[in-house]
């Protein structure tokens, strides 16, 4: 499909870092209640530690800029890269915790209710569906992000709070609020589609999508 040309596999290991940082900006509610429930433990502090530096070496070696990227207005990822990250390597490296925390949220937090080698077998089916790719667009992380929240297990997600969060964080409730939050961004993106074109130099139309 498209440009052969033009998408030429690497090894873009960045990709799942960027999956797993979009799959967690879209449960907040998620990222809050790990952050409130976390316990300090050393362990996990020089884990977090060896994979920081692990992510580090992977901005610093591993970051693709696709042409693409840098030069199709009609993409949302287009306006962040080149307003964000493009010509700030240290804030990419400033990311790299951040980047770590939300691994661990999706694939040992969000997806905890089911086994190592599950979660183990579809971090390796993510990453070999996303790390070939130089181009960095949303839309690829559509259909693991579909797979991970199909299989997620609500009811292990809240036995591993502390008790007295519970009464705080009923899965039910929780639900109900991320479907309310994904209903008015839809409507915004719809709002943007509809409403805010953009004009091309040659004049046409063009319309912003993922």
């Amino acid at each position: 499909m498209g440009d052969h040309s033009a998408h030429s596999p690497v090894f873009h290991a960045m990709q799942i870092f960027y999956f797993s940082a979009i799959f967690c900006l879209f449960q907040p509610l998620l990222c809050v209640r790990t952050i409130i429930d976390f316990r300090y433990r050393r362990s996990q502090m020089f884990c977090f530690f060896v994979a920081t530096l692990v992510t580090l070496y992977c901005i610093r070696n591993y970051t693709y800029e696709h042409l693409y990227l840098l030069s199709d207005n009609r993409h949302y990822m287009f306006y962040i890269w080149n307003k964000f990250f493009r010509h700030k390597a240290l804030f990419r490296q400033f990311l790299a915790p951040f980047y770590v925390v939300t691994l661990y949220i999706t694939f040992f937090r969000f997806l905890g209710g089911q086994s190592i080698l599950w979660r183990f077998l579809f971090f390796l089916c993510t990453c070999a569906s996303l790390i070939p790719s130089e181009l960095l667009e949303f839309r690829y992380f559509i259909c693991p992000s579909v797979l991970a929240l199909l299989h997620q297990n609500c009811s292990t997600q809240s036995r591993s709070l502390q008790p007295n969060l519970n009464k705080y964080f009923n899965p039910g409730v929780l639900h109900v609020v991320e479907c309310v939050l994904y209903l008015l961004f839809n409507v915004l993106l719809c709002i943007v589609f509809v409403y805010f074109p953009i004009t091309q130099e040659d004049g046409s139309i063009a319309r912003f999508m993922w």
